[in-house]
């Protein structure tokens, strides 16, 4: 196979060295590329698309469609793909299915890496998967996979899909993918007798969205209520279809369904058997399958049967490149009853016959008994405490309670937030039900718990008979010998109506980032504006009269020119973050400017400004000394400036003082007694902060007086205050990863800047509220001395930067700019003032 240059350990498999490997069911150990182009196309028919998604004909080899060719001229033909993010990968795939060994290089383009290469091989008749352990690599985002040309063997060289595995192969072998979820595409014939439109139990989708459109004509809204188009087949309009075939997009769509769910189905009118994927609000997935393929432009129902009763809010259901036409669909249901069910009339409406059962009684057993949740950035997990719980009814009777999928309401929720071994140390009695966690001890998790003690009064709600239908109902046919519990309510059954057997798993969803919201600079706008109309109405007055009115357009100019010195100040301070993590010592948490509401500044000094302006005025009138009152005004807005500039340069000084040395810094030579910056990702983390400026006030009790007519008045005291609260937490090793990959540990915590903060909504006694989070992964930059250089480099640090270099640049600019126009305001002002005309 000849020597390897990079990928040392990887391998060429025939398919029957993998027995048991599984690569076209969809898998969540799976991820398959997303978007694919090559350097040419031998057809339509061989399109990049197609290396896109789950293999369609690995294992099966020879020249066959639905894979990539590239032209037969092209004399350097290569393949790129961008692949979906993932925390972390064990080996990347590349499925050969016709000429087999043509591959000879693979390259990271976002790190410009080779990953794989090796001399092209001939003489290969069947399939091979090429797999390249990642051994710790940080998983690649976009590779460009280079071939030998059709000459070299004189083969066709096809390339079916490219992907990762985030397990190795062979717990890929020794366990399947764990969702084979039946499914079938129907023939539009096969269904025409279901009254599919109007049947209750059929829930059409109320919203969509989707990751593009085509057009207005073919927007995601065109999916939502029920179908339009169906059962024609064919390339018509009133169907969503996305703009792009060469990778695999999704159409998100909302529904407004209580109970559990037996089905979904899907109407496909054109390229029918693109859709390989659905999964639910949590990105779980609920199905997945190959594509297939269908008689060209002919309609298809798929119907997928969930093997659980489930309750999803929302669906993406995902369409392949690797179907060649176009992928349009026409509408998406939930049933509420299996499919099978639908050929009969609907029930009337009214309470089932059958469905859940709800008794009321004490618990008993093995208690407290724990619901409890993990969750990741990847993944959510649930479970509950072992034991034997038993539920005391009111004869005295004591009914086992199967609780293994049992989840609690009523009882408030117990959260902590930090790496495992931080938050199993906070919640040990939550963190017991996780005999094994599947994370690391510095994972950073969302653990939460709820706990249920002897003696506490609930309501049961479960399945004594097998059977999930809508509603529940209280026990009436006697009291069941065992009751399969899917909740716990303490105090009120309030949420049973929307609870479904998948209670337990929807309560585990994944670990969501915070999400920021746009700076609040807008009142600073409306008083610009404001301003700028004054200005304009005044100059407007101007131009119809003599005399004072000249003055009093002067005296506008001076007011707009004084919100645009607080403008300028505001946003220098909103847009120069430079907030520092607390340290142990608890130092330097104020390097933060000082922060009050612009919208107040900008009302306070108005007001300043416009009683400024009518003394001006009367005294212009009275006596009538134009210059004069020009020469005061213009005195004030130099004072004014000159007083703003002083602020922002007093609250601004140390952090750009911090900045500016860091900017400057040389790159770290790896000298022992070296200074200066090294910047990598975070090997460690997360750094976390939270900083929120409050009014307080306090009461101090009521007093009265009488006013000159005799009258009581009562008047309130209070007493107001401002508090700052800052947060913050940071990992006790800090450790950064270079672009070559070697590992940069620092001795201790250093104060640190953080470009990252951004504004948050605030509650309304909150002047500001600002946060930010960093996670392993994300860019820093690290300034210190070399200390020592080994298996890496030991730097003994004297600041970090949170975030990317260009994004401190970039904000010290505007403060450095924001100071000189202030300066350069105040100058022209005092200059003016001292010769007005």
């Amino acid at each position: 196979m000849g020597s390897a240059k990079h990928g040392d350990g990887a391998r060429r498999y025939r398919p029957e060295d993998l027995p048991g490997l599984d690569l076209a069911t969809p898998d969540e150990r799976l991820a398959w590329a997303t978007w694919a182009r090559g350097s040419s196309t031998y057809s339509s028919s061989y399109g990049a698309g197609s290396a896109c998604g789950s293999p369609t004909v690995y294992p099966e080899s020879g020249d066959r469609r639905g894979t990539w060719l590239a032209d037969s001229e092209d004399a350097e033909p290569w393949l790129e793909v961008e692949l979906p993010e993932v925390e972390g990968a064990a080996a990347l795939l590349v499925c050969e299915t016709c000429g087999a060994g043509a591959v000879h290089e693979i390259r990271d383009l976002d790190r410009n890496e080779v990953l794989w290469e090796r001399k092209p091989e001939t003489g290969i008749r069947d399939a091979r998967l090429v797999c390249v352990p990642l051994e710790g690599r940080p998983p690649p985002r976009r590779l460009r996979l280079a071939l030998a040309p059709y000459a070299f063997g004189d083969a066709y060289h096809e390339i079916d899909a490219v992907g990762l595995a985030l397990v190795p192969l062979d717990d890929l072998r020794a366990e399947p993918p764990g969702l084979r979820t039946a499914h079938e595409r129907l023939e539009p014939s096969a269904v025409a007798r279901l009254e599919l439109r109007d049947d209750p139990r059929v829930h059409w989708a109320t919203s969509a969205h989707a990751s593009s459109e085509w057009s207005s004509s073919y927007a995601a809204r065109k999916a939502v209520g029920p179908p339009r188009v169906f059962p024609r087949g064919g390339d018509l309009e009133n169907t969503w279809l996305s703009k792009d075939r060469s990778h695999d997009e999704w159409l998100e769509l909302a529904f407004d369904v209580k109970g559990p769910v037996h089905g979904i189905i899907v109407l496909e009118t054109c390229g029918a058997g693109a859709v390989y994927k659905i999964t639910d609000e949590h990105g779980g997935l609920l199905w997945g399958a190959r594509p297939e393929v269908v008689p060209e432009r002919e309609a298809r129902l798929l119907h997928v049967a969930l093997a659980a009763a489930v309750a999803p809010k929302r669906l993406r259901l995902w369409v392949s490149a690797a179907v060649d036409d176009y992928r349009e669909i026409d509408a998406v249901a939930l049933l509420s009853a299996p499919f099978e069910s639908l050929s009969e009339p609907p029930p009337p409406p009214g309470e089932p016959e059958e469905g859940w059962t709800a008794l009321e009684g004490t618990l008993v057993g093995d208690l407290p008994f724990v619901h409890a949740v993990l969750r990741t950035r990847n993944a959510g997990r649930a479970a509950t405490s072992k034991g034997s719980v038993r539920l005391r009814v009111a004869s005295g009777e004591e009914i086992p309670l199967d609780t293994e999928r049992a989840a609690v309401l009523g009882v408030p929720v117990v959260r902590a937030r930090g790496s495992w071994a931080e938050v199993a140390r906070e919640l040990p009695w939550a963190a017991a039900c996780f005999e094994d966690p599947g994370v690391g001890p510095d994972e950073p998790v969302v653990l939460e718990g709820r706990r249920v003690l002897e003696g506490v009064t609930v309501e049961a709600l479960g399945d004594d008979v097998g059977v999930r239908a809508r509603g529940f109902r209280d026990s009436a046919r006697g009291l069941p010998e065992r009751l399969v519990t899917a909740a716990l309510a303490v105090g009120s059954r309030e949420g049973f109506d929307h609870l479904g057997a998948d209670a337990f798993e929807r309560s585990a969803r994944r670990f969501e980032e915070p999400r920021t919201v746009p700076r609040p600079l807008h009142p600073l706008v409306v008083g610009t504006t404001t301003a700028a109309v004054v200005t304009g109405l005044g100059w407007l007055v101007s131009a119809g009269a003599a005399g004072s009115t000249a003055v009093v357009s002067l005296l506008c100019f001076v007011a707009f020119a004084f919100t645009g010195v607080l403008a300028v100040e505001h946003a220098a301070r909103m847009t120069f973050l430079p907030a520092s993590l607390p340290t142990p010592s608890g130092s330097r948490l104020d390097t933060r400017v000082g922060f009050t509401r612009p919208d107040l500044t900008v009302m306070v000094n108005g007001l300043v400004l416009v009683l400024s302006a009518v003394v001006l005025v009367a005294a212009t009138e009275i006596m009538e000394v134009r210059a004069g009152a020009a020469r005061a005004a213009y005195a004030l807005a130099a004072g004014f400036a000159c007083v703003r500039l002083a602020k922002l340069l007093r609250v601004a000084w140390g952090p750009l003082r911090e900045s500016l040395s860091l900017l400057r810094a040389p790159e770290l030579s790896r000298v022992v007694g070296a200074r200066g910056r090294v910047s990598g990702t975070l090997g460690h983390g997360p750094f976390s902060r939270r900083e929120r400026w409050t009014i307080r006030a306090k009461h101090l009790g009521t007093g009265t007086s009488t006013d000159d007519a005799g009258n009581l008045v009562t008047h309130e005291r209070y007493e107001t205050w401002h508090e700052r609260h800052a947060t913050g937490q940071a990992p006790s090793a800090l450790r950064l990863i270079t672009a070559d990959g070697a590992t940069v540990r620092a001795t201790e915590t250093p104060p640190t800047t953080d470009v990252g903060m951004t504004p948050r909504s605030a509650r309304l006694a909150d002047l500001a509220y600002f946060e930010s989070l960093h996670e392993e992964g994300d860019p820093a930059t690290l300034l210190g001395v070399v200390e020592a250089v080994g298996d890496g480099i030991e730097i003994r640090p004297t600041h970090l930067l949170l975030g990317r270099l260009e994004e401190l640049r970039r904000r010290v600019r505007i403060q450095v700019l924001a100071i000189g126009v202030l300066a350069l305001g105040a100058t022209l002002a005092g200059l003016a003032a001292m010769n007005p005309f």
